[in-house]
This record gives structure tokens, C-alpha cells and sequence, in this order.
């Protein structure tokens, strides 16, 4: 008889990345529905040549960028606030594996690899993305720029003077992907040998 292993933490913890994952794509569905819609109307526009602006001094054209900056801006706001949820399901999990109870990122990697725990590449690069999102500090958004895994600027950008890092941030769905994908691998699953 073949024995079958069952990794408990394995199975709590893709279970916990999947809810993550079908909580985001539901809500990804819905704010990009808002943005084709916003730039439907956009490319649907006809400008009116005779039109006076309203009493608000906003043409027609110029509602509908704003709706389109809107629902972009929403679609950044909410794949951020998931990168810090990803890190921080997988930051809460790996303590339960490994019992470390430093606050180091460095040390509860160096606990979770030294269990046995594959670390994916890109978990590192999540981490640096979650550290200037919460902190908005140069040092970490200058480590965000050189991160291997894909650009977190637009073509172009600088990291040299005073910004707001927390605005400059750009997540593609793509980059989500990657993200999920780095949580993901940086555990256990269910047919894992327990951490030791």
C-alpha cells in the first residue's frame, strides 16, 4: 500500500492563498468591468462642436478621462492592498510552520528554508513591494526599482528626488500573477514533507 502524505500546514495554507486568489479575481472582474465601460464610452464619444461646459466648467470628454483615471486608479489601489494581504498570508503562516519569533524577514526566511520550506525568487521582490507600500520610503522604492521579477514604474521613471512612492507604484495584472504565484511557492502543500 502506497502511503499518501498529508501536510496539514500545506493544506491550510493553499487553501488560504486559493481564498485570496478567488477574493481578488472577483473583485478584479468587477473594477476592470468598470474600466472597459469607462473606456467605451470614451472611444464612443462624439464631441459636440456647439456643446457649452456645464455649470462645473467639465465638458463631456473631459467626464469621461476622469472616469477612466478613476477606475485605473481603483484597479491600483486594489491589486496594492492585495500584495499586502498575499505577503502577510504568507508572513502569519510561515510563524506557525517555523516558530520564529523575530520580527526579521531575513530570519524567518533563514527558519522557513532551514525546515525544508521552498522559497520562491519572487517572494523577496513581494516583500520590498510591500515595504514601500506601507512605508513610502526612498530606500525601499530605490530596492523596488532594481527588483528582477518585472517593473513596478512606468518606461521612464526616475528614482532619484522626492516622491511619492505609494503613487508611482504600477501592479500589472501580469505582476498580480507572478505575485500569487511567488506565495504560493514559498510553502507548503498538501503532499509536502512537514516542516522539520
Amino acid at each position: 500500500m502506497v502511503k499518501l502524505g498529508f501536510n496539514a500546514h500545506g493544506f491550510i495554507f493553499q487553501d488560504a492563498v486559493n481564498s485570496v486568489l478567488h477574493s481578488f479575481n472577483a473583485a478584479n472582474q468587477a473594477l476592470t468591468a468598470e474600466l472597459v465601460i469607462a473606456e467605451t464610452a470614451a472611444a464612443a464619444f462624439k464631441p459636440n462642436p456647439d456643446a457649452e461646459p456645464d455649470d462645473s466648467g467639465f465638458d463631456e470628454a473631459e467626464f469621461l478621462a476622469y472616469r477612466i483615471e478613476a477606475a485605473e486608479s481603483a484597479l491600483q489601489t486594489f491589486r496594492k492592498a492585495f500584495a499586502l494581504i498575499l505577503y502577510h498570508t504568507w508572513e502569519r503562516a510561515a510563524r506557525r510552520w517555523v516558530q520564529v519569533k523575530s520580527e526579521s524577514h531575513d530570519d524567518l526566511t533563514a527558519a522557513v528554508t532551514k525546515a525544508g520550506v521552498p522559497l520562491h525568487p519572487t517572494l523577496k521582490d513581494l516583500r520590498i513591494l510591500v515595504n514601500t507600500l506601507k512605508h513610502n520610503k526612498a530606500k525601499w522604492g530605490k530596492e523596488l526599482a532594481a527588483c528582477q521579477s518585472g517593473a513596478f514604474f512606468d518606461p521612464g521613471f526616475s528614482v532619484n528626488g522626492t516622491r511619492d512612492w505609494y503613487e508611482a507604484i504600477k501592479i500589472s495584472p501580469a505582476m498580480m500573477v507572478k505575485l500569487f504565484d511567488a506565495v504560493s511557492g514559498s510553502g507548503p502543500n498538501v503532499h509536502s514533507a512537514s516542516p522539520q
